[in-house]
């Protein structure tokens, strides 16, 4: 969740202790990551990827869920977003060229791999390149239709043990009316917001299982990693003997 996100506003009070999940884009994992680096700390990355046409619905869904009240301390625009989704159909809202919108259906699994800041100026081939190369940088990625997946590939290749935890924000399902898309300007629409994150999605798809690199083999064997993730090089981390900071 980012810190303006109107869950936080909803849901913070109820909780002793809330955690707040910010959605960072690679370049900021990397500049993490290289300043523990440089504490002597190695980072397990781990990232989520999900089947892009899902995540634009998904963002809809909950857009238009979200009660109008948890929206009292967003930013205007997002407020504007927010509202188009609650008062349009699918179909309607995939047209709208609101900034919150277009910023948000945009490619954005994409753009975020590659650096939402230099992928503003990149052409899409750039960020196509960027966002694979960065892909292979994380130890573990999963799906988020299949998030157990995950779980279980951190315990068994780590010994990393996630504890259970309540969903506070669950998006809504609506009538099949309101999700369905027919205009061939909208298909259009939806075919270029996920042309980029397909290809990394497909990219994920073909080393899930079998498909992986032939270069990771030797680290999935050393480390009893499962097949069900890409795994790329493990850089010596030896599972259940400790989880890096």
């Amino acid at each position: 969740l980012h810190p303006t996100h109107p869950t936080w506003s909803v849901n913070a009070p109820h909780y002793d202790l809330f955690g707040l999940r910010i959605h960072l884009d690679h370049d900021r994992i990397a500049a993490l990551a290289a300043a523990l680096r440089r504490d002597g700390r190695e980072p397990l990355l781990l990232t989520m990827l999900r089947s892009p046409r899902e995540r634009i619905m998904s963002r809809y869904r909950e857009w238009r869920g979200t009660p109008e009240a948890s929206l009292a301390h967003a930013d205007a625009r997002v407020q504007e977003a927010y509202l188009m989704a609650r008062r349009h159909p699918f179909e309607r809202f995939l047209l709208s060229d609101h900034p919150v919108v277009v910023n948000a259906c945009d490619n954005l699994q994409a753009r975020m791999l590659a650096g939402l800041g230099p992928s503003r100026t990149q052409d899409a081939s750039a960020i196509l390149r960027a966002a694979l190369t960065a892909l292979d940088t994380y130890h573990v990625i999963g799906r988020t239709d299949e998030p157990q997946r995950m779980v279980d590939a951190l315990e068994k290749a780590y010994g990393l043990v996630l504890p259970a935890y309540p969903r506070v924000h669950v998006s809504k399902t609506f009538d099949h009316d309101v999700m369905v898309v027919r205009d061939p300007e909208a298909l259009a629409r939806l075919a270029a917001y996920t042309k980029l994150d397909d290809v990394v999605w497909q990219a994920l798809l073909r080393r899930d299982g079998t498909g992986m690199p032939p270069h990771h083999d030797q680290a999935r064997r050393a480390h009893g990693a499962t097949t069900l993730f890409a795994l790329p090089s493990l850089r010596g981390l030896a599972p259940k003997a400790g989880i890096p900071d």
